[in-house]
This record gives C-alpha cells, sequence and structure tokens, in this order.
C-alpha cells in the first residue's frame, strides 16, 4: 500500500476537524509533541537553500509522526544545522544536554526528556533550544518517505526518528575507560547491566563498577542468534516485557564504537537486529535499505522506562481485535457486530486495508465510546462510526447522512457482494453504493 504524503494527511485531518464540529461530533484534543526547528544554516545554504525546499519539508514531516508517538504534549525547540560531506559514514546526529538537577552526581534526563515527560512544565534550560540536529546533506537520502529508497539512497524520515529519540535520552554517557566516567549519567544508564542483571552503576553512589568494565565490549561482533551472556544489556521492566521477559542487548563490539556503544539496540543479535535503534541506522551501512520507522516491542518498552507515555499504535476502536497468521486482523464487538477483516500498514498503522472497505486512514476521535474517523480512499468522504454505534453503521460527513453497510448475504463474515459496496441512505431511504 502506497501511503498517503504525510502534508496532505494533516490537511485531511484538518478539514475532518472542521467537518466534526459542523456536524456534533467534537473530537477531544489529542496530546502531541511538536517540533520548533530553528535553521542556522547560512543563507542560501543547507536547511536554509532555496532550491531545496524538500529539506525542511522533510525535517518537519519526520518530526511530526516522531511527536505523535507520544502522549505528551510540548513543543521542543531544535537548532539545526546541516554539513554535506559524501564521504563521511555519518548521516546525522541530534542530542540534548544533560543537566543536573541538584548540583551533584546522578542519573539525569535530557532537556528534551524533562520536557516531554512533564508536558511542557519542565524547561531546564530555560529559553535556550532544547536540542540540536545536524543533518549531513550529502549522505544521499531519499527525502520523499512515500517513494521507495534506491540503492544509493537512504531513508531520510528512519534517520531523522533514531536520532531526535537520542536526544529524547535513548543515550548512554558511559565511557570506555572505567578510570574517566562522568559523575553525571542519563536516566538510561541507570537501566544498563550485565547479563546477570547487576548494574553497571551504583545508584546510591553512582560509581561504576570496574569489574563490569568486560560488558562494554563484550557483546557480539557479527550477526548471532543469540545474544553475547559477557555483553551490555537494558534491564527496565518494561523492555524485558517487550523481550520475552529477558533484559535487552545493548550495542556493545570490540572494538568499543565511541558514540555507538551504549547507546543502541544491538545490531549483532538476531532478535534486536534491524531495529529502529540499532547502531547501523545512523550510518551509511544502511543505504539501499527501506528502514523501520516505528520502535520495536523492546524499543518501545525501553521508552517506557524511561517515563514516557507512548500513544497506541492502534486505536482504542480496535479493542479486542484478533491477530491471524500473515499480517491480518478479525475484529468482532461485544455487541455481536462485526467488522471484518484487514491489514495495518508497516510504516504508519494509522493506514488500514480493510478486506471489503478498502484503503482507510484513521483518527482516534476521543469521544469516550472508542469511536474512530475513517478517511475512505475510494469515495473520499471522511466516516464517523464506533463499537456501540455502532459499525456497520455509519456517519458520512459529505453526504451528511446517516449510512447502513449491507453484509454479504452469502457470506456474514464479509460486507461487499460481488465486489460491490452496498448502503442503505437513512436521509434519502434509498441503496447507495461506493
Amino acid at each position: 500500500m502506497i501511503p498517503l504524503p504525510f502534508s496532505k494527511r494533516w490537511h485531511l485531518l484538518s478539514a475532518l476537524v472542521a467537518l466534526c464540529c459542523g456536524f456534533g461530533f467534537i473530537p477531544r484534543a489529542a496530546a502531541i509533541v511538536t517540533f520548533d526547528f530553528q535553521y542556522a544554516d547560512a543563507a542560501g545554504t543547507g536547511f536554509n537553500d532555496p532550491n531545496h525546499p524538500e529539506y525542511k519539508t522533510a525535517l518537519v514531516s519526520a518530526g511530526q509522526v516522531m511527536g505523535s508517538y507520544f502522549a505528551h504534549t510540548a513543543t521542543i525547540t531544535m537548532t539545526v544545522t546541516s554539513s554535506n560531506n559524501p564521504n563521511s559514514a555519518t548521516l546525522a546526529t541530534a542530542g540534548s544536554a544533560l543537566i543536573s538537577t541538584n548540583g551533584s552526581a546522578g542519573f539525569f534526563r535530557t532537556v528534551v526528556q524533562a520536557k516531554v515527560i512533564s508536558n511542557g512544565a519542565t524547561d531546564l534550560n530555560g529559553s535556550d533550544p532544547d536540542g540540536q540536529v545536524n543533518v549531513n546533506l550529502g549522505g544521499r537520502f531519499q527525502f520523499d518517505p512515500n517513494a521507495t529508497v534506491g540503492a544509493n539512497q537512504v531513508d531520510f524520515r528512519a534517520t531523522i526518528i533514531h536520532e531526535l529519540t537520542h536526544a529524547f535520552g535513548f543515550i548512554s554517557y558511559l565511557a570506555q575507560n572505567p578510570t574517566t566516567q562522568p559523575t553525571l549519567y542519563s536516566t538510561f544508564d541507570s537501566f544498563l547491566a550485565d547479563s546477570g542483571g547487576n548494574p553497571l552503576i551504583n545508584p546510591n553512589t553512582y560509581a561504576f563498577n570496574p569489574n563490569e568494565t568486560f560488558t562494554l565490549t563484550g557483546g557480539n561482533n557479527t550477526l548471532m542468534t543469540s545474544p553475547s551472556t559477557s555483553g551490555l544489556y537494558f534491564n527496565g521492566s518494561n523492555a524485558r516485557a517487550g523481550f520475552s521477559g529477558k533484559p535487552v542487548p545493548i550495542f556493545s563490539p570490540n572494538p568499543y564504537q565511541s558514540g555507538s556503544s551504549g547507546s543502541h539496540t544491538d545490531d549483532n543479535t538476531q532478535g534486536t537486529h534491524g531495529e529502529l535503534m540499532n547502531a547501523a541506522a545512523e550510518t551509511s551501512a544502511m543505504t539501499g535499505v527501506t528502514m523501520t520507522r516505528v520502535y520495536s516491542a523492546p524499543e518501545a518498552g525501553i521508552m517506557k522506562d524511561l517515563d514516557y507515555t507512548l500513544a497506541s499504535s492502534h486505536a482504542s476502536f480496535f479493542t479486542g481485535e484478533i491477530a491471524l497468521q500473515g499480517g491480518v486482523y478479525y475484529l468482532s464487538f461485544a455487541n455481536g457486530k462485526i467488522f471484518g477483516y484487514y491489514n495495518y500498514n508497516a510504516t504508519d498503522p494509522r493506514f488500514v486495508y480493510h478486506y471489503d472497505l478498502g484503503f482507510e486512514y484513521w483518527f482516534e476521535a476521543n469521544d469516550g465510546a472508542n469511536g474512530i474517523y475513517f478517511y475512505d480512499f475510494k469515495s473520499g468522504h471522511f466516516f464517523y462510526t464506533s463499537p456501540t454505534f455502532s459499525f456497520p453503521y455509519l456517519y458520512d460527513f459529505t453526504l451528511k447522512a446517516f449510512l447502513y453497510y449491507y453484509p454479504d448475504p452469502t457470506n456474514p463474515q464479509r460486507y461487499n457482494t460481488n465486489g460491490v459496496r452496498y448502503f442503505y441512505n437513512f436521509s434519502t431511504g434509498q441503496n447507495i453504493t461506493q
């Protein structure tokens, strides 16, 4: 399925909100993290090059997508700069300062992390930007998120979401040499442990245990089925829940890789290989690869352990869905009504392909009834429905009418009859097709 460009999705959302208000369906404001990107490149260069508006467009849309992953409300200010070095293996970097809130040693949140978790109430550095992003525009990026990543290209959106996640606190401050360990650690560091769950840093004295030095370079060096028993792990309860109850292996190869070791899920373990927060995801090693743009289960667990509340990737409307084989889901409601069979899009779960309705893009109605709004690509109309309204009854905002979606009389699990969608229009008293 080819996703709708993000700019058009937001246009559709704006139109939907206007329609909802006009007809009495008023969704509550959704929590969302937004980015205020402040471009610091010289005039006419980098992100300020008027000949390349796609640079800013792609960055803004990547920020919008990432912001939708969190059930928080905050505006994050990021200074944006660029370089242009086709020979560099580094695609981009992003970060946010770690600031001690007690003037001494301990585990601390980044400025961005503190601001998001507090829903904008805590700004540790005042009016200064919350973080910074630098992008190597010589990295042969595919800037269009809906286009195929070519053999010599890198997925820009995935790269930016990866880097912004580091600014959100998915980062270790551990040093390679235990005698030069810092006194300020990230909250991420508080969960780092060996394979037995023993923490690397004493939670009371904040002293690094020199007996755990082997973990910093004890991970797998090549892709293996199982994680190394001598490597580094993230031992948070939510992370373990997303990794079959086990600590999550962290990238810790030998030799130590400054800037990568300790701050990524392990590229070299089968269970975490190919994830958004792998070390390779920020290097040119990902050329020609369609990278994932969403957190894996263990990565989502890590973000929860860092005190984030994540937005659900599936709307509350789909509560009770049953996962079948091949990515197919089936949903029926408590009242016996059937929604049917559908798939989620792998890169944007708001896109679903319903085996009868066709392609739909959903928005939470936030109406207390698990209601949902669908943009229906076949008709170009917006629908509202809910488990109690209930589907197969729909409200069509374009027709300004309530509809009933007829089931297939020969197959009670399906709706279309001979491939045609039949509806009863309560306003006109007529049967229609859409």
